[in-house]
């Protein structure tokens, strides 16, 4: 089996049962995204789902068992509920229950072989449960285990994709080709595999890669209630600036000359971003590479380490103190996620939006700003020589123009842009749903050290933090292809260096962790957020004085780099209009997105999303 290495987290941690499963799961999503052990739950969107899943039958088998004030089961006990708890029967051990209810749902999740999966790798993914499971010894006659095997099986009737769903398969899907739309990445065009995945010797195939472009509008919604405070919500944000409805030009082209200078190669002469802002942009990476997996992964690290920091009981890692409020936190957060998934990927394919690889190779010739001299075209440095036109204005046009990309962590690959589309991004709506829901949880439980605060302003939850992309392990440039039976240690490459980081709150990693994307040059700024929000506005822009100049919307620093306003003084509060719902404003990108579903779950108390707000598979811009 592919060598895991361990992570530098307290061994307490799994002392925990809630916690000891979630690693399991964690370990699980690492060895499914590794070359030769690639598993069916792959991506974002069903790791969320899964995750979801998983922690909403802990929840439920933990809190059946023991009643707390304020906090129900997230299936109804009463008999004639659609949504029903399990018979409870003679079921008191909540440590057996929960581990019934989980090892259900990951067995359910991970045994179960995908056609383009290879024997192998369905045998790796149970080789590590079983040994898990053997590790914890759990009771599988006992009563209890009995009962969480029930709810685990009753969640997984509710929630999980069925074999008639598309689920993440891509099927028929093309991409709509044409200005500003959604197309494969130039520097990575396909993906090449196996016919046979059983057989590596067997003819290749080429194939095109769209990840999940019907699960946004086809996957059954967790627990949102489509209402925030007294305001029903449909989750849904406005157009991008352009291609859409009104349209905002001013706004595209200083985007994107924005991710030109911020999210370039950083050998180009273009690049102003910052020596931080490059390895913060690996940081929050997590784009599905070997040893590493998906964002999810990396957003519930940082669950396990606040939610430890915060237990209640300091000295009993399994007091039940610790079970009560590790089941209610980590079932909210990611049942947030799942949630935030579906409606994040609804989004992408409403708009099949371009990402910046494409928008600045592919600008057209009418995108064009007026050269101001001194070296610099509003704010970003020419190339050594750029295509001048008679009236001194240059095109935002680059046709070799490189992003520094999403790495490919322990290969020998080069890094390349996510194979959906842009707008909005899945990071910033993930990170938004996980960390409001912290910030919500830890706000109500009123805990001593963590000061109140406005739930749509920064807060004091300190934390520190080492990334599986900076652990001072994990490799850039492998000097030969990842090989699975050698750790990762011992194979020749470049180091990845330490770099332990302090967060001063939630807030702060909210916001870093959406625009690190723009710092990779895979997203646009407005597909985190509104520039409105989180930018410094120019002091003083250029004058138009013809349609082809545009003026330099907001502000850079000495050094060229974006000029950001302070995190503390940050607010996601800027809308915009949507063409398919005329006379009303929306919220822009992800990370409103996120906050906007992690509301309405806590204040829904975590139940199930009602029957009739459930998708009809018909509509792929939010229609029920």
């Amino acid at each position: 089996m592919i060598p895991l290495h361990q992570r530098p987290e307290d061994a307490d941690y799994n002392k925990n049962y809630v916690l000891y499963w979630n690693h399991v799961a964690l370990e699980l999503i690492r060895l499914t995204h590794t070359e030769t052990a690639s598993g069916a739950v792959n991506g974002p969107p069903l790791v969320a789902r899964m995750l979801g899943i998983l922690h909403l039958a802990i929840h439920d088998a933990f809190f059946a068992l023991h009643n707390t004030a304020g906090i129900g089961t997230y299936l109804s006990p009463t008999q004639s509920a659609p949504y029903r708890l399990p018979d409870i029967l003679d079921a008191r051990d909540g440590r057996q229950a929960v581990a019934g209810a989980a090892i259900t749902v990951l067995e359910d999740q991970y045994f179960v072989s995908h056609p383009s999966e290879s024997f192998s790798a369905n045998d790796q993914a149970e080789q590590l449960l079983r040994r898990y499971i053997s590790a914890f010894a759990p009771d599988t006659l006992s009563s209890s285990y009995r009962f969480g095997y029930e709810v685990g099986k009753a969640m997984l009737k509710l929630l999980a994709i069925k074999q008639d769903e598309p689920g993440t398969e891509q099927d028929s899907y093309m991409p709509s080709q044409g200005q500003y739309r959604f197309f494969h990445d130039p520097t990575n065009p396909v993906v090449v595999s196996s016919v046979d995945p059983n057989d590596p010797e067997s003819p290749k195939r080429a194939s095109r890669v769209a990840h999940a472009p019907f699960y946004g509008m086809t996957a059954k919604r967790l627990a949102v209630q489509y209402r925030i405070g007294k305001d029903q919500t449909e989750h849904i944000i406005a157009d991008p600036p352009v291609g859409f409805g009104e349209g905002d030009m001013p706004e595209y082209v200083d985007a994107l000359r924005d991710v030109y200078r911020m999210g370039g190669r950083t050998e180009l002469n273009t690049t102003t971003r910052r020596p931080w802002q490059t390895a913060a942009a690996h940081f929050w990476a997590y784009d599905g590479s070997n040893l590493i997996g998906v964002p999810l992964r990396l957003y519930n690290q940082i669950l396990r380490t606040v939610a430890w920091d915060h237990r209640p009981d300091k000295r009993i890692p399994e007091s039940d103190k610790n079970n009560v409020e590790f089941a209610r936190l980590f079932a909210l957060c990611n049942a947030a996620m799942a949630d935030a998934g579906i409606f994040a990927w609804q989004e992408k394919y409403c708009f099949e939006f371009w990402r910046p690889l494409s928008g600045v190779r592919e600008a057209s010739t009418d995108l064009i700003v007026r050269n101001r001299g001194n070296g610099m075209v509003e704010g970003i440095p020419d190339p050594d020589r750029p295509p001048t036109m008679d009236d001194g204005t240059v095109t935002l046009q680059d046709p070799f123009w490189l992003e520094l990309g999403a790495p490919y962590t322990n290969s020998n690959r080069i890094p390349f842009k996510p194979p959906f589309p842009a707008y909005p991004s899945g990071h910033a709506t993930f990170g938004a749903a996980c960390f409001q829901m912290m910030r919500l949880y830890y706000k109500n439980s009123h805990r001593d050290g963590i000061a109140d605060f406005d739930i749509d302003g920064p807060d004091n939850i300190a934390f520190d933090f080492v990334s599986d992309e900076q652990d001072g392990r994990n490799r850039d440039n492998l000097r030969s292809p990842f090989d699975p039976n050698v750790p990762i240690d011992d194979q020749p490459g470049i180091v990845r260096a330490l770099w332990k980081r302090r967060f001063g709150s939630l807030w702060e990693a909210l916001w870093e962790n959406a625009i690190s994307r723009v710092w990779l040059g895979v997203h646009w700024r407005f597909d985190a957020f509104s520039p409105k929000d989180a930018l410094v506005r120019n002091p003083t822009p250029t004058t138009v004085s013809s349609k082809t100049d545009s003026p330099l919307l907001y502000a850079v620093e000495t050094d060229h780099s974006t000029s950001y306003k302070p995190v503390a003084e940050v607010r996601y509060t800027s809308a915009g209009t949507r063409r398919d719902r005329p006379g009303k404003k929306f919220p822009v990108g992800g990370v409103p997105l996120g906050i906007g579903i992690a509301n309405d779950i806590f204040q829904g108390g975590l139940k199930p999303t009602p029957q009739n707000k459930q998708p009809s598979g018909r509509h792929r811009c939010g229609r029920l």
